[in-house]
C-alpha cells in the first residue's frame, strides 16, 4: 500500500481506491485497519477527511465490529482537528 508516497493527492487516492475495497469486502477490514486509521495525522487535511469518511462508512456498515468501536472513538478524538497537525 503507497500510504508512505510523499504526495498528497496519491495517499488521499489510494485511501479512495482501500476504503472503498474494504467496504465492500469486510474481509479485509483487519488486514488494512491499522494502515487506514495512522493517516489520521496525516499532514494532509484532505486525507484526514479521507480516513474519516471510511471510517463512518466501516461504523454505519459494521456497527457492532470492535473496529467500528474503534473506529468511533478515532474519530471523536479528531472532532477539535486544526488545519495542521
Amino acid at each position: 500500500v503507497v500510504l508512505g508516497e510523499p504526495s498528497i493527492v496519491v495517499r488521499e487516492a489510494t485511501l479512495d481506491l482501500l476504503g472503498g475495497f474494504i467496504i465492500s469486502r469486510p474481509e479485509f477490514v483487519k488486514r488494512y485497519y491499522e494502515s487506514i486509521v495512522k493517516r489520521l495525522a496525516d499532514v494532509g487535511i484532505s486525507v484526514r477527511k479521507r480516513v474519516i469518511k471510511i471510517l463512518r462508512e466501516l461504523c454505519l456498515k459494521e456497527a457492532s465490529a470492535p473496529t467500528s468501536i474503534d473506529a468511533c472513538c478515532k474519530m471523536v478524538s479528531r472532532i477539535a482537528d486544526e488545519e495542521e497537525v
